[in-house]
C-alpha cells in the first residue's frame, strides 16, 4: 500500500494532538480537527486521516461529540485506503471494516438526522462498491461466477435499502433507517420552521397596522 505520510503532515498532527488539551470544551479544537480531516479526505490521504482519528480517540481531553464521529470518519478513511490497495483480500477487509464502522455509528443512537443522511448515503455507496468488486471478480478465469454474481446482487440490494425511503407520502417518520427518509424528515422540519415564521409574520402585521394607525391619529 502506498504511504502518504510526510514531514509536513507530522507537524500538523503534532499541533493537532496538542490543541484539544487547551480545554475539554474547546470547540475551536474540534473545528480544527474536522477541517484537517476534510482536507485529508479531499487530498486523498486516508492513512494520515486514520492516524488523526486514533490521536483524538485516545486523547482524554477531546470532546465526546468529536469522538462520536470517529466511526463515521474512520469508515471514510478505510474506503479511501481500500482504493489504493492492490491485494484483493486486503481490499475486501478494508471494506468490511468500513461497513462495520458505519453500522456502529448508525447504531450508536446519538446521531442527528443530518448525520444519518451522510452515513446512510456513504453506506449505500460503499455497498455499491463492494458489489462492483464481486462483479469484477466473477469475470476472472476460474472464478465461481454464479456465486460471486449472487454476492454482488446481495450488496446491490443492501445498497438500495440503505438509500431508498420506506415511508409513504404524509406518513410520520419515527425511525430513520435510510438516506431518503432522513432527507424527507429534515425537509419536513425545515418546512415546519418556515410555516411557523410565516405565521408569526402574519400575527405581527395587524399589530404593526394598529400602531401605524395610532401614530397617524397622534400626528
Amino acid at each position: 500500500m502506498r504511504s502518504f505520510f510526510c514531514p509536513s503532515c507530522l507537524a500538523i498532527l503534532l499541533a493537532l494532538a496538542a490543541a484539544p488539551c487547551l480545554s475539554a470544551d474547546d470547540t475551536a479544537a474540534d473545528a480544527a480537527t474536522r477541517a484537517l480531516l476534510d482536507v485529508l479526505e479531499d487530498r486523498q490521504m486516508p492513512d494520515v486521516a486514520l492516524t488523526v482519528i486514533r490521536l483524538f480517540e485516545a486523547d482524554p481531553d477531546a470532546s465526546d461529540e468529536l469522538k462520536r464521529e470517529a466511526a463515521f470518519r474512520r469508515a471514510a478513511a478505510l474506503i479511501g485506503v481500500s482504493r489504493t490497495e492492490a491485494d484483493g483480500g486486503k481490499r475486501a477487509k478494508y471494506l468490511d471494516d468500513a461497513q462495520a464502522s458505519l453500522d456502529d455509528f448508525l447504531k450508536s443512537g446519538t446521531i442527528s438526522d443530518r448525520q444519518a443522511i451522510a452515513a446512510y448515503t456513504q453506506k449505500g455507496n460503499l455497498l455499491v462498491e463492494r458489489g462492483r468488486v464481486k462483479a469484477e471478480q466473477s469475470n476472472r478465469p476460474g472464478a465461481d461466477a454464479e456465486k460471486l454474481r449472487a454476492e454482488a446482487m446481495g450488496f446491490f440490494e443492501q445498497a438500495i435499502q440503505s438509500l431508498k425511503g420506506k415511508a409513504k407520502a404524509g406518513e410520520t417518520i419515527t425511525e430513520v433507517t435510510n438516506a431518503e427518509d432522513a432527507v424527507i424528515k429534515v425537509l419536513r422540519e425545515v418546512d415546519a420552521k418556515v410555516d411557523a415564521l410565516k405565521a408569526l409574520g402574519k400575527e405581527e402585521e395587524p399589530a404593526k397596522e394598529e400602531k401605524d394607525d395610532n401614530d397617524g391619529k397622534d400626528g
